[in-house]
């Protein structure tokens, strides 16, 4: 086969095969880089904080309130539960996502603050929607797995949770 028909086969054969991929197992699911970057490494100037919502009862936006859902408490996390939660965030975030249900009852927030940026992940393991703003620009994507390791984190911190999903 020359080399010249090779090059142009190759993407074509790549190009083909991410389209199948997504087909049989769902769209795909990339988040902003800036989502991903802050999640991978915070940075020293960040503030990480970590909310318990309440999930289904929507407000109008205020202190008690993000993004409209009820705040039931929240901690400021240590560097090293920062990095826990951020890891486990990013972790339960799939590149391929099949069926998710439509509730979207959030029950966990985070929000990374730096100097130049504020990003906030509104979670809802329940049905699987992860819902990201970048300076108040939102972005929906899909999230699996459990809650277990930021109900540790709150919980730890003293923070009611709202009851668990069976």
């Amino acid at each position: 086969m020359p080399s010249s028909l090779r090059r142009l086969l190759i993407p074509l054969i790549l190009a083909v095969a991410v389209f199948v991929l997504a087909a049989i197992f769902g769209p795909l699911n990339f988040i902003p880089l800036a989502a991903s970057s802050a999640l991978r490494s915070p940075g020293a100037d960040a503030v990480v904080t970590l909310y318990s919502l309440r999930p289904g009862e929507q407000s109008e936006e205020s202190d008690s309130t993000f993004h409209h859902f009820r705040i039931l408490g929240k901690a400021d996390l240590i560097p090293v539960q920062a990095k826990s939660a951020c890891r486990k965030i990013l972790s339960d975030i799939p590149i391929l996502y099949g069926v998710q249900a439509i509730c979207f009852n959030p029950r966990h927030g985070l929000r990374i603050k730096t100097p130049d940026k504020t990003l906030d992940y509104l979670i809802c393991y329940q049905c699987g929607k992860i819902y990201i703003y970048i300076n108040n620009t939102l972005s929906e994507h899909y999230i699996s797995n459990s809650s277990e390791e930021l109900d540790r984190l709150l919980t730890a911190a003293g923070i009611p949770l709202r009851e668990r999903i069976k």
